[in-house]
């Protein structure tokens, strides 16, 4: 015996109806905000999240930790912060604009226009790492031009008529009695006395009687330095 296809359509709108009814009825507990809801895998905490991946961020909208720079091939660059030593300077880096004229195809052709050779092709390159030679275009690429070639990221020289001078002799009772230049460190005053920073802990443990703390080593102060074991 055949069904109707009336009573078939019935049946079907029926099912339907219970479905429609089960699927807006129900609410699921997904541990989101009071009364239930769905969630379809969104982290809860965005920021613990981002930190997961990136250990170095700090926050979701925060720059990330810089990284340091490592000095190109053949360049001496000091640390952050760091002086230079006494009877020496630091001469910065200089450069002007250029915008690439026609014929300007390589970094050998810009050298050769500008500075008659082509030896400082690869100072220009590596002033601009960001612009390749097909990214040449005449009157539409500009560069950074090194004044001095040789020097593109900084460079410390001496200082005309100034000497170094030399560590201090021992006193008559074999104690060496130093005294602090500007810019001084114990881990500086240890290299120029040891050969090595690491010793810097006993220099301060030498003078405790006025310097507890390596922050307080001042310019001017006479500190004694124990002799080599």
């Amino acid at each position: 015996m055949t069904r109707s296809p009336s009573k078939l359509v019935l049946a079907m709108a029926v099912l339907l109806a219970v479905w429609v009814a089960v699927f807006w009825l129900y609410k699921p507990h997904s541990g989101g905000a009071a009364g239930g809801g769905i969630t379809y895998g969104q982290p809860p905490d965005l920021a613990k999240a981002l930190v997961a991946v990136d250990p170095m961020r700090t926050s979701p909208a925060g720059p990330s930790t810089p990284l340091p720079v490592a000095p190109l091939p053949g360049q001496a660059q000091p640390s952050q912060g760091e002086a230079p030593l006494p009877g020496k300077r630091l001469v910065p880096p200089e450069f002007s604009d250029y915008t690439v004229q026609k014929g300007d195809t390589s970094f050998a052709a810009i050298s050769r226009r500008i500075f008659g050779t082509t030896r400082h092709a690869d100072a220009i390159s590596r002033s601009n790492p960001f612009v390749t030679p097909d990214k040449l275009y005449a009157g539409r690429t500009r560069l950074r031009v090194p004044k001095d070639p040789t020097n593109i990221q900084g460079r410390i020289e001496e200082v005309p008529g100034v000497i170094d001078p030399a560590p201090d002799a021992p006193t008559a009772r074999g104690v060496i009695e130093h005294t602090v230049a500007a810019g001084e460190t114990l881990g500086a005053i240890s290299k120029r006395y040891y050969g090595t920073t690491t010793r810097w802990k006993a220099i301060l443990a030498a003078n405790s009687d006025q310097l507890d703390k390596p922050e307080k080593l001042k310019a001017g102060m006479t500190i004694h330095i124990p002799p080599k074991d």
